[in-house]
């Protein structure tokens, strides 16, 4: 078991390494000066001007309030609430982006930086948290019931690519275990 754990960690390590890769389109805030970022200039940034950059660029930004993601859908509570009552009124799984799960976790240590500066309530993240568990716990259920048979090629492609992994760690959890008992 200790074999599975450390692979799933070391999967997710590379997936967040992509996603922090991934470049986003964001809206500049406030002016900003250049600076040097790990021996690279970046900026200057001009407040209303929208840059698209890699994600781990731009995060000292973010925590400093300088800019805001260019998105319709930016994650917030209500929007994982839909994402959690979706799921929950569907029998089979919804698929979402692959980074779907890598994302909602950067972007929530982005509402944790927004409560501190108090451009948030905390109630905000309580709520963001309460509604990530049930669409967690949605979509963990039926993951796991999948790992018990052998789902379809259009099943497997409506999975992220964090419960991929997931999925089968639960389908060898499974097939070994029925070795065990079965041998």
């Amino acid at each position: 078991m200790l074999k599975l754990e450390t692979e799933i960690s070391l999967y997710l390590e590379r997936l967040k390494f992509i996603f922090l890769n991934k470049m986003i389109v964001v809206e500049c805030i406030k002016d900003c000066d250049r600076i040097n970022l790990f021996s690279e200039n970046i900026g200057p940034f001009k407040r209303g001007r929208t840059y698209k950059l890699p994600f781990w660029k731009i995060k000292p930004f973010f925590e400093r309030n300088y800019f805001k993601i260019q998105s319709k859908n930016e994650i917030n509570s209500s929007l994982i609430q839909q994402f959690a009552e979706n799921e929950r009124d569907n029998t089979k799984l919804v698929k979402r982006q692959n980074n779907f799960f890598i994302e909602i976790k950067e972007l929530k240590r982005l509402i944790k930086n927004k409560i501190e500066n108090r451009i948030y309530p905390k109630e905000e993240l309580i709520k963001f948290q309460l509604h990530l568990e049930s669409l967690l716990h949605q979509r963990i259920s039926k993951i796991e019931k999948l790992a018990t048979s052998t789902p379809s090629i259009e099943i497997m492609g409506r999975l992220t690519d964090t419960e991929k992994i997931l999925f089968e760690g639960f389908r060898s959890l499974i097939k070994d275990f029925k070795e065990f008992l079965l041998d």
